[in-house]
């Protein structure tokens, strides 16, 4: 049991002892590994501040042209909606649609543009 402890220890001291090369190479792959951390985290924050000041710089100008498309769409969607129901409303007015048609039409406009639908009363 004792040589085997013996051995043992010689072993952990054979790998511990390092040749004076062997320590040189160690420590110079070291300070290269450190160089390169130090290089890619200034490269990271280089990076980071120019995206932010591109953010900031583009943000103001993005939101305005979002808010403006957005309110041309909705403008857009509102007047094609009123003008297919003064469609309907001439072609069945001069009785080229039957009542049940305009009506489906009326229904089926709305479900696409999230409205209401406008109900056709018989007015005789």
């Amino acid at each position: 049991e004792q040589f085997g402890r013996a051995a043992a220890l010689k072993q952990e001291e054979k790998k511990t002892k390092t040749s004076p090369l062997e320590a040189i190479l160690k420590e110079e792959q070291v300070l290269e590994l450190q160089k390169k951390i130090i290089e890619k985290s200034t490269e990271r924050k280089m990076q980071s501040e120019y995206l932010k000041t591109t953010f900031l710089k583009s943000n103001g100008k993005t939101k305005q042209f979002w808010k403006l498309d957005k309110k041309s769409r909705g403008e857009d969607r509102w007047k094609k909606l009123e003008e297919s129901r003064q469609q309907q409303f001439k072609m069945l007015q001069h009785g080229l649609m039957s009542r049940d048609n305009a009506q489906k039409m009326i229904v089926n406009e709305a479900l696409k543009t999230g409205t209401t639908a406008c109900i056709l009363r018989n007015c005789s």
